[in-house]
Order: structure tokens, then C-alpha cells, then sequence
């Protein structure tokens, strides 16, 4: 029981570790911690569109581009 804790922890560290360290490398990185709605709208949008753009209205796509997704 121990033992099987303390595998899922060290997964855990090493899961966290491994996204950090993508999310750091990786370009346009996101945020880990936003300050401000500001921030929050701009990491969602670089993560729909993959550039920095305000989102004033949802999002609309077609089948085949949600199929895609």
C-alpha cells in the first residue's frame, strides 16, 4: 500500500515536471500563473489560434473542423 503511494507521488512530480519543462521550451509558451483576466483571455486565445488575439465573441467551427480537433 505504501509503496504504491509513493509511485503514484513520484508520477505525479515526474508528470509535473515533464509539462513545466514542455511548456517552457515550447513556443508561444502559456502562462502558469496569470495575474489578471488579461493574461487568462490572452493564454486562451494563443491556445485556440496559436497567436496573441482578443476573443470578443465564442468560437464557431464546422463539423469537419471539429472532427479534426
Amino acid at each position: 500500500m505504501k509503496q504504491t503511494i509513493m509511485r503514484a507521488v513520484i508520477l505525479g512530480i515526474v508528470s509535473l515536471g515533464t509539462g513545466l519543462l514542455y511548456n517552457y521550451f515550447h513556443q508561444p509558451h502559456l502562462p502558469v500563473f496569470a495575474h489578471n483576466a488579461e493574461e487568462i483571455k490572452s493564454a486562451d486565445s494563443l491556445a485556440l489560434s496559436g497567436r496573441l488575439e482578443q476573443v470578443n465573441q465564442p468560437l464557431t467551427i464546422v463539423l469537419d473542423q471539429a472532427q479534426n480537433l
